[in-house]
């Protein structure tokens, strides 16, 4: 099953087209073209967006305007390591993203909120989207940090077991905490105004690298 392009972006509300990075409007991920949205309940369709709408709309824009594929899925996932305890991946040969919605089913997962752990996978695998077509861009400063990030991680949490997890773990937890604003989260803060920026340009009808 392959995405259909996210027309829906053509008919989102025009305050778009006035956002900054500091803005966080109402979300819908049903706006966007994910297949796969059968699988979920109300509720946890409910609790994604409640997770999402923490997510500035420009985030998703930028994934989405390409075309790229992302879906819902139950069961394995395919060509990952670890398959037993994976529940989203993020391919980078073609920036496609798939999502377990049984997690019931994923070993090590005990507990918790199934749909806002659905939405933290999106973010997730999004970060990884984002690190790989925008780390060359940051500063020095901010790469640096980055590093710091993994460095201080590694030992404690099994998600940041090398920089790339490190960067996409810190990516969701950024927009989750609603922008934390301190040293840690430099590299964040300069990617989201980057993605803002590139968003602005999208909807004057420029083309984003």
């Amino acid at each position: 099953m392959f995405i259909r392009k996210a027309l829906a972006l053509l008919c989102l509300t025009g305050v778009l087209t006035m956002m900054s990075a500091s803005t966080v409007l109402a979300l819908d991920f049903n706006n966007y073209g994910v297949d796969g949205k059968e699988l979920l309940d109300k509720q946890e369709i409910y609790d994604i967006n409640w997770y999402m709408n923490r997510v500035p709309d420009y985030v998703l824009n930028e994934y989405f305007s390409k075309g790229y594929h992302m879906e819902f899925m139950t069961g394995y996932l395919k060509d990952v390591e670890t398959p037993r305890t994976a529940m989203a991946c993020y391919y980078s040969d073609n920036n496609e993203i798939n999502i377990r919605t049984d997690l019931e089913n994923v070993d090590g997962f005990t507990c918790g909120n199934k749909g806002i752990w659905i939405g933290r996978n999106m973010m997730h695998e999004l970060g990884h989207y984002y690190y790989a077509k925008y780390k060359s861009q940051l500063s020095d400063e901010a790469k640096e940090q980055m590093h710091l990030n993994y460095i201080s991680r590694k030992d404690w949490d099994s998600a940041c077991y090398n920089e790339n997890e490190t960067f996409a773990t810190c990516f969701a937890k950024f927009y989750e905490s609603c922008y934390h604003n301190n040293l840690e989260d430099l590299p964040y803060r300069e990617l989201d105004n980057i993605i803002s920026e590139g968003n602005s340009r999208l909807w004057d009808g420029q083309t984003m690298n």
